[in-house]
């Protein structure tokens, strides 16, 4: 094999090493990627609960002051309309509260199921990896049998004779097919 043959191969081996090196780049990449996405989804939650309790601390305020301005007019605060009022209040307050935990937890759920398609899709970079560079190689020594010297041509197709002589229906047979390579009738 002469040094200009021996070029393809070495072209082939190269790019399969930048190949790797590539993969490897991506990978962490995605890896960091799916990183940063997990700890912003525990940043979610953490606003979530933070915002949540923050609420529920302003409610508590609000029914704080009601139940003042209820003492100080003399009402019972176990009447009707004060307790249902108070009642609605805490139930309005609530479904808040759960709201902000509730939408939280989806943004986390989310940036969690991104952070997975990152992780996902690292790992499907890495298995196509060897395919990539067997084919890198075998498209080289291809080049490289070219250039030393072998077929550039494709190999002739073997040539089919019909065993009858019907237009519509045309049947081939193993025996006219050797006949026809090795030199037959």
């Amino acid at each position: 094999m002469s040094l200009l043959a021996a070029l393809p191969i070495l072209g082939g081996i190269a790019s399969a090493f930048s190949m790797a090196q590539e993969t490897g780049d991506q990978r962490r990449a995605l890896e960091a990627e799916a990183r940063a996405a997990f700890r912003n989804a525990a940043i979610a939650r953490e606003a979530g609960a933070f915002n949540a309790a923050r609420q529920q601390d302003e409610a508590n305020q609000i029914f704080g002051t009601i139940r003042a301005d209820v003492g100080a007019s003399g009402t019972e605060q176990d009447s009707g309309n004060v307790f249902d009022i108070l009642r609605q209040s805490h139930t309005n307050a609530e479904i808040e509260r759960l709201s902000i935990l509730h939408s939280a937890e989806l943004e986390a759920q989310n940036l969690e199921a991104q952070g997975h398609g990152y992780l996902r899709q690292g790992q499907a970079i890495k298995k196509q990896l060897p395919l990539r560079q067997a084919g890198a190689l075998l498209g080289a020594a291809g080049s490289a049998y070219q250039m030393s010297g072998g077929s550039s041509s494709k190999a002739a197709a073997p040539k089919y004779k019909p065993t009858s002589s019907s237009p519509k229906k045309q049947d081939y047979s193993f025996s006219q097919l050797e006949d026809s390579r090795v030199g037959g009738p």
